[in-house]
């Protein structure tokens, strides 16, 4: 929720009057504010009506140029299956193309070669609930709390898995421990993560 670029910034300004259209908008907002952490998301402006035969031009040669680096790092990952960056580089594409049940495979690589590295297995929960698996993501999310309870962003994705499965009494479950993570927050003087889980308590209220 932090460390956000200015777009995602003021999107997560905006984010309680988008939650209301529709939980399901705000898991795609939430899924779009993490994966910003990784800046695979690279918003462009809108062209003008007059310019839409230059735009479809540009969007064919996007597409082309995303199709050939894609290729290249398939390529690449036959004679260097554990490189790091190339694995990352194509999960983002695998993102950006909605392909994210290829996208999970990835992250279970990275998570095989970098089995410290934090934010592989929250990539992951949020990429089964972009994807609609709602279990995997919720044993995801509470297997990182398990660990470290104060985590913020594992609350978060548990409150989007929930409301995309429309289940009141899980959200007070998970309601009751987001107050039992507060109190260690107040405890260990932890004030931006408690300002974060205040603001996911009031996301809560909107969707019930």
């Amino acid at each position: 929720l932090r460390n956000l670029n200015p777009y995602f910034s003021q999107t997560l300004a905006t984010f309680p009057s988008t939650f209301i259209k529709t939980t399901l908008i705000a898991a795609t907002a939430a899924a779009a504010i993490f994966f910003s952490r990784f800046h695979f998301f690279n918003v462009k402006p809108a062209f003008a009506s007059s310019a839409g035969a230059a735009a479809a031009e540009a969007a064919s040669k996007d597409t082309l140029d995303e199709a050939e680096r894609e290729k290249a790092i398939e390529e690449h990952l036959l004679s260097h299956p554990n490189d790091v960056e190339a694995l990352r580089n194509l999960m983002e594409i695998r993102i950006k193309n909605r392909k994210m049940l290829e996208a999970i495979m990835i992250v279970e690589k990275l998570i095989e070669l970098e089995p410290n590295e934090v934010e592989w297995p929250l990539m992951k929960s949020h990429l089964h609930v972009y994807s609609g698996e709602l279990e995997f993501a919720k044993n995801g999310f509470s297997g990182i709390i398990s660990k470290d309870p104060s985590r913020v962003e594992a609350y978060h994705g548990l409150v989007m898995a929930a409301s995309q499965d429309d289940s009141t009494e899980e959200l007070k479950d998970i309601e009751r421990k987001i107050e039992d993570a507060m109190k260690l927050c107040k405890k260990e003087n932890k004030k931006s993560d408690l300002r974060d889980f205040n603001l996911l308590l009031a996301q809560i209220r909107v969707i019930e």
